[in-house]
């Protein structure tokens, strides 16, 4: 009969969701390493989670514990906003001698009204 853990069954993602959860609750507050490292976060393993969550931009502050050999961690921030894709660019514009007829430009059919391509024209839906 095989060994069954449940414990065993949780992803690395629960269980850095798990530590994500005791921070957030701490509301900037300290939280003792050792409550990040319990059995539900995977023990020793709770606290990779919190390098995993710095690899992934969350700002998390730690320090060592007065008198004991032992960390203890805050959440700082959350990741920072990834930036918004760039605008597309602009239709090109055409000379009022092409206008209205439909033109081939840089091996596209470009429509002579909009400027934009066949595809992306609306003019003749």
């Amino acid at each position: 009969m095989p060994y069954e853990d449940d414990s065993r069954k949780v992803s690395a993602e629960t269980r850095r969701a798990q530590v994500l959860g005791k921070l957030l609750r701490a509301e900037g507050a300290w939280v003792p390493g050792p409550e990040l490292a319990d059995s539900g976060t995977g023990g020793s393993e709770g606290l990779r989670r919190v390098r995993d969550l710095r690899a992934k931009g969350w700002k998390i502050e730690g320090r060592r514990i007065k008198g004991r050999d032992a960390w203890e961690y805050r959440l700082i921030g959350p990741p920072d906003a990834v930036p918004a894709p760039p605008p597309p660019p602009p239709a090109p514009s055409l000379p009022p001698s092409a206008r209205g007829r439909d033109l081939h430009v840089s091996g596209e059919l470009v429509c002579g009204q909009c400027g934009l391509t066949m595809v992306d024209c609306r003019c003749r839906a």
